[in-house]
């Protein structure tokens, strides 16, 4: 459901029930770019039309390795993230077994649900919380319990070429 945070009343609502492993507490959910965005362990991604409730897009985030997933077929939701129209998505959940799955990936998808990329990463939900700021997104990977920055790179390469090499 939706509702007018001017006048309180109902404006939409209410849409189809997402997946039914997205009752737990691991639903995230966010709004941003007149979007919500909402990540369960159901491991798919929903994008609403925040005025209207429309579902605007769904975006799977699935496991090569089905007799490995516990879950629903696809990796189950920890955090999310939003930033420069760009949704990173991660997985994992608060009490894993060892060994993890395999795979379980940080993606980023784009706002209009395009996955842009996705590798191995496994978030655990009793770690602190991802942070984002100045291009760089900063958070600990469960599969080896260290803290990685992802970010832009070198965006120029200069070559030289000496005068007198003929």
């Amino acid at each position: 459901w939706g509702f007018s945070l001017d006048t309180g009343e109902k404006i939409w609502g209410p849409t189809k029930s997402q997946p039914s492993w997205d009752f737990t507490v691991a639903t995230v959910h966010a709004i941003a770019y007149g979007r919500l965005f909402s990540f369960g362990m159901s491991g798919v991604l929903h994008c609403y039309n925040v005025r209207t409730g429309e579902l605007l897009w769904t975006c799977a985030i699935n496991v090569p390795y089905l007799s490995e997933s516990k879950w629903s077929g696809n990796y189950p939701a920890c955090t999310m993230l939003i930033a420069d129209k760009k949704v990173y998505l991660f997985t994992g959940e608060h009490s894993p077994d060892d060994p993890k799955e395999r795979g379980s990936p940080l993606a980023c998808v784009d706002i209009d649900g395009n996955l842009l990329w996705r590798i191995p990463f496994y978030a655990a939900h009793w770690a602190a919380n991802p942070a984002i700021a100045d291009g760089y997104l900063v958070y600990m990977n469960a599969y080896d319990n260290r803290i990685y920055c992802f970010g832009k790179g070198l965006t120029r390469t200069t070559v030289s070429v000496q005068n007198d090499v003929a």
